[in-house]
């Protein structure tokens, strides 16, 4: 999540929201600061073991979404989707 805004947003949470594989995602591991001054982003990452039950899917879908709140209490929301094929990772392994 990049803060795209001219203030500073706190209590910045994000959360997986779907995932189409066969199993199971680990954690989703975020940096540690919740707070973000304009132009300042948190980078979070989780990790997927392909399992033989994803080369029958067309694609894996992982979607996860990030609130903040701004200074005046407004709530800014934030969603990112990010899709591959599961055969061609499988093959590249």
């Amino acid at each position: 999540m990049t803060n795209n805004s001219v203030v500073t947003l706190s209590n910045v949470t994000v959360t997986e929201d779907e995932f189409t594989g066969t199993g199971t995602l680990a954690a989703l591991e975020c940096d540690e600061d919740t707070t973000l001054a304009p132009s300042e982003s948190l980078t979070c990452t989780v990790s997927y073991d392909i399992l033989p039950g994803d080369a029958d899917l067309e694609t894996v879908t992982n979607e996860a979404s990030a609130t903040a709140v701004a200074p005046s209490g407004d709530i800014a929301a934030d969603s990112d989707t990010d899709s591959w094929t599961p055969a061609k990772v499988a093959a590249k392994s």
